[in-house]
């Protein structure tokens, strides 16, 4: 007698699996990872580099690398060096605040959005645009916590400095329909929005 399938082929039975196998790929695996985390990604040029180090900014890109393979304590690192470029302050307050949020941190995140804020006044239109994703990601931290009337006028503030900012846009739909979910499912069909329906 032959063991068969659903298909009425005959099943094979594989051998269980090589625990020292299976211990080598692992440890491959996280040596490649390893590697593609601390090798650098930017094949720059040394005038290029050199131009970076001029700007102060080597710190900050070198978090914004880090930040972008996913090593968030090492990127914070980076950005705490890049604090001492007063130009660089409110660039570098919204990344740390991103960082945080990455690490699951909204408290350290809202402080650093806060600090964001302060050191940028919606001046200039580069102002403007790095205020509106404060307040964008400052909203975000609030609805998270469960703040929603807060992370509304957020995203409103957001909107009104940036109309173009399109994730304040999409978040504050996505708060709509939200809302409208649960007024729906609490039995309170006449409070749901009619372009909802």
């Amino acid at each position: 007698w032959i063991p068969t399938g659903t298909d009425g082929h005959p099943v094979r039975h594989l051998s269980p699996p090589d625990e020292s196998k299976l211990g080598r790929l692992e440890a491959d695996l996280k040596r490649k990872f390893a590697d593609s985390v601390t090798a650098p990604s930017l094949d720059l040029r040394q005038p290029r580099i050199d131009e970076m180090a001029e700007a102060q900014a080597v710190e900050f890109l070198r978090g914004n690398e880090l930040f972008d393979k996913g090593d968030h304590l090492a990127a914070l690192a980076e950005y705490e060096a890049a604090l001492k470029v007063a130009a660089l302050v409110p660039y570098v307050q919204l990344n740390r605040g991103n960082a945080f949020k990455a690490l699951l941190r909204p408290v350290e995140a809202a402080a650093c959005y806060q600090l964001c804020l302060d050191a940028s006044p919606p001046r200039t239109e580069q102002q403007r645009l790095v205020h509106s994703l404060a307040l964008l990601n400052l909203g975000l931290v609030r609805e998270d916590e469960g703040r929603l009337q807060p992370a509304m006028q957020l995203y409103n503030a957001a909107l009104a400095l940036n109309p173009k900012c399109h994730l304040a846009s999409k978040a504050r739909g996505h708060m709509h329909v939200r809302n409208a979910q649960r007024l729906q499912a609490s039995g309170v069909s006449k409070s749901v929005p009619p372009q909802y329906e």
